[in-house]
């Protein structure tokens, strides 16, 4: 029983009888190397899933990302940062600019024998919050006395207002005396008794805030 190295190997017979004489015969014996199977990287990515608060009140943010990635039977041959399936950067730390949402980032390592491994965290990224504007509101006209012109107690006043939304857009808009509704839209004819009365014109948004003004008629 002979031990041979991997790879071809000249074994030689040989026979030698009484008389000296010998006589040689040679084969040669290839001893194929094992079959090792190639071990790909192990790779992981530091913090996991997780939730990004906004930091400067506009859309998207910075995030920073860390990963490891060893190879046990080899070399890592290059490491990358992928979006969508795209590649973002490259190394095993990124800055990647990620929108309001959720988002899948990828890390994927490559081996010296071309296997790759990756791993996946998904980011939220918190939209930023942005305080309503509520209505401007303007009573055309302000105060003011009006004169009788009928002989009768009271007057039908004639009043306009101007209300707009600078983020959005108005969902409602009413006259008030004493707190009551008394009329909607930007423009109402109201019977005021003889006297002063306080008149409130208000404008609600599409978010509820609501702006208010009076004037003293």
């Amino acid at each position: 029983n002979l031990s041979l190295a991997n790879g071809s190997t000249t074994v030689t017979f040989r026979a030698t009888d009484d008389d000296g004489d010998s006589t040689s015969t040679s084969v040669t014996i290839t001893v194929a190397a094992p079959v090792i199977p190639n071990v790909a990287p192990v790779v992981s990515i530091s913090g996991g899933n997780r939730s990004i608060s906004d930091t400067d009140s506009a859309a998207g943010e910075t995030v920073s990302f860390t990963a490891t990635a060893t190879d046990s039977d080899g070399s890592v041959a290059s490491s990358s940062w992928l979006v969508g399936g795209e590649v973002v950067a490259s190394g095993t730390s990124a800055n990647l600019s990620l929108a309001n949402g959720s988002t899948t980032v990828t890390f994927r390592a490559t081996d010296d024998d071309g296997d790759s491994t990756s791993t996946s965290v998904t980011i939220t990224v918190a939209a930023p919050v942005i305080p309503n504007v509520a209505p401007v509101v303007a009573i055309i006209g302000g105060n003011r006395s009006i004169v009788d012109t009928d002989g009768l107690t009271g007057e039908t006043v004639s009043l306009s207002a101007t209300a707009t939304d600078a983020d959005g857009e108005l969902a409602s808009t009413s006259w008030l005396i004493g707190g009551a509704e008394v009329a909607s839209g930007t423009s109402a004819n109201l019977t005021l008794g003889d006297g002063s009365t306080t008149v409130t014109f208000r404008a609600t948004d599409d978010d509820g805030d609501s702006t208010s003004t009076s004037v003293t008629i």
